[in-house]
């Protein structure tokens, strides 16, 4: 999509699968993907805490969530995937085609393996990092209301301005602006962003940001179908791609 994209994440949610059925179908979704993603993760479950409210307080309960954790030879791709969901990432991304041919290799190996029987949330995310020029400011093709307001003269210091927009199959949320002395990614990415080795060293001075998320949340779980899948993945991409080049222009 861009010179300046950084890092690419879709995530499939699976109806959920039992946790026997996972952890004894691993080693298989391990070998069939093995070829593509070598690197197997220290990281084999993940903590998740819940937290209830009712008539006696606050309740904490902490669960482990099995995961299994996969990376290309040079840690450029990387997958995850749990009981209930599928994601690919990756901050090598060249063009849509081999990122869906990707991800559905992934979709075929799991459904195979651990029998998956629903879906619901598909939702694929471009974050594109922006350097300033030679003066400090941003190139004139990236639409100024989507930085920072221009007030009363003063000294910006950074924004972070968020609008979200409905399209035939679903919702794009766009989080845009600018930060100083920030990491090249969010916090929410970053804990899977790890897998590919991002750290959260800062990008020193100002640096824009456009953090595009189309996303499909049906209101209920979907049967499986990989080329129903893949058709509003591809559907979510193309909102996604016409959303950034009406900010961005080349």
């Amino acid at each position: 999509m861009s010179n300046d994209l950084v890092y690419v994440l879709s995530k499939i949610q699976l109806g959920d699968i039992t946790h026997s059925k996972f952890k004894d179908s691993s080693d298989a979704v391990k070998e069939a993907l093995r070829k593509k993603y070598p690197s197997f993760g220290n990281q084999n479950e993940i903590r998740v805490v819940d937290i209830e409210m009712g008539p006696q307080g606050q309740k904490v309960q902490e669960k482990l969530i099995p995961m299994i954790v996969l990376t290309s030879a040079v840690k450029d791709w990387g997958i995850r995937i749990s009981p209930d969901s599928i994601i690919l990432h990756t901050n090598n991304y060249s063009n849509f085609d081999e990122f869906k041919e990707r991800m559905e290799h992934v979709l075929e190996v799991v459904a195979s393996a651990m029998d998956v029987a629903f879906t619901s949330f598909i939702g694929i995310r471009y974050i594109n990092k922006i350097k300033p020029d030679a003066d400090g400011g941003f190139p004139t093709f990236i639409r100024s209301e989507f930085l920072q307001p221009e007030l009363s003269g003063l000294q910006k210091a950074g924004a972070n301005l968020g609008a979200k927009y409905q399209t035939p199959d679903g919702w794009v949320n766009v989080n845009s602006g600018v930060t100083v002395n920030s990491g090249k990614l969010s916090r929410d990415l970053l804990e899977v962003a790890t897998d590919l080795g991002e750290t959260d060293v800062a990008l020193e001075g100002p640096w824009a940001h456009l953090d595009v998320d189309s996303v499909f949340l049906p209101p209920n779980l979907l049967e499986y179908n990989k080329e129903e899948i893949m058709d509003k993945l591809t559907a979510l991409r193309s909102h996604a791609k016409n959303i950034y080049g009406q900010i961005i222009h080349a």
